[in-house]
């Protein structure tokens, strides 16, 4: 396409009837990961309201078709604004949501780009955070033509017809060898099953897996997000939309051991939320036994991957077999910007190097 096409840019400040209409149309040929679902992102804007954030969506057309939308916030620190996707804080990625149609050159990107910050107003600080460098197979244009630091490493399997297929593939044999023995130790003495839950069952819920992995971390002085709000929220779009949110349990011994919260979406799999109830089966790394339980349903419904979501742990490596970079972009719009952009850089830039 011509680079020379006019460009316009919407600016929303409400998630509206209108807003909602647009992204559930656009979302179906989109590129898009399941936190910028028009699902997700409307029961996030009704559950999660704070006072110094505001909300504001961009919607980009050209030749009157929509080939991006940008959902940021506007968080103000008396005074002083900074510039972020939408759940920055809270979402594992961020990011917009763009056309699978339309190649992003250069020039035009920044074109948009210039156009996008006319429409938002005065701001002291741009911070991206948790940037996709691929969304889907569709690169970024904010990482790919913004100066980006890589910030850390997101791990997926690329999921094959059948599960001999992953296991040949398999990168790290020692580590595969030392799990199937386990896997058969485990089987051959206990009586282990793997469930799935449903809205209906009561035997496991949201509140459960959220609130045990809060304790969890709490143990571990590790700041987390898994509250009251948090759990509702979660809860009212299992309400709403239950084929999303799925639980998953493993039992020994009719005991529940391990848990996760997991997300299917446009044929993928998000491992978003994963817990260890009982620790007596510690031994036999009850945690990878539940992830194998999980890849091999996924691999059975003909999922294309397996998103391991944010966060670089080790197990995620020997499991993966496709990682993507998550990066961080920053620059200031006034002098008060930039002292603090500097402060962040060094941060990030610190952080990337170990």
């Amino acid at each position: 396409m011509n680079d020379n096409q006019k460009i316009i840019v919407r600016v929303f400040k409400n998630f509206n009837d209108e807003l909602l209409n647009l992204w559930r149309d656009f979302e179906k040929d989109s590129a898009n990961s399941f936190f910028q679902s028009h699902k997700y992102i409307y029961q996030y804007i009704k559950s999660f309201n704070e006072e110094n954030i505001k909300n504001i969506f961009l919607t980009i057309e050209l030749n009157q078709k929509i080939i991006a939308i940008l959902p940021f916030e506007i968080i103000n620190y008396f005074g002083f604004k900074i510039l972020r996707w939408l759940g920055t804080e809270n979402f594992d990625y961020c990011g917009p949501l763009l056309s699978k149609k339309y190649f992003f050159s250069k020039n035009l990107f920044y074109k948009i780009w210039s156009e996008c910050q006319k429409s938002i107003g005065k701001i002291d600080l741009i911070l991206f955070k948790k940037q996709l460098d691929f969304i889907e197979d569709v690169k970024n244009p904010f990482c790919e033509f913004l100066t980006n630091i890589n910030y850390s490493k997101i791990y997926l399997i690329k999921l094959p017809v059948h599960k001999e297929n992953y296991v040949l593939n398999f990168k790290d044999k020692k580590f595969l060898a030392e799990f199937l023995r386990t896997k058969r130790k485990i089987e051959n003495n206990y009586n282990v099953s793997f469930k799935s839950f449903s809205i209906t069952d009561k035997d496991l819920t949201i509140a459960d897996i959220l609130n045990k992995k809060n304790n969890f971390l709490k143990k571990k002085k590790i700041k987390n997000n898994f509250n009251l709000r948090t759990i509702n929220f979660y809860n009212n779009i299992r309400e709403k939309y239950p084929e999303l949110i799925n639980l998953h349990a493993l039992f020994i011994d009719k005991k529940l051991i391990a848990a996760s919260l997991g997300i299917y979406y446009k044929n993928n799999f998000y491992y978003l939320v994963p817990v260890i109830f009982l620790d007596y089966f510690s031994k036999f790394s009850p945690g990878k036994l539940l992830l194998d339980y999980l890849i091999n349903e996924a691999i059975q419904n003909k999922l294309n991957k397996f998103d391991f979501g944010y966060g670089d742990e080790n197990y995620k490596k020997y499991w993966s077999n496709e990682n993507i970079y998550i990066s961080s972009y920053i620059n200031y719009k006034t002098i008060k910007g930039f002292l603090v952009y500097c402060l962040i850089k060094i941060y990030l830039t610190f952080k990337n190097i170990k």
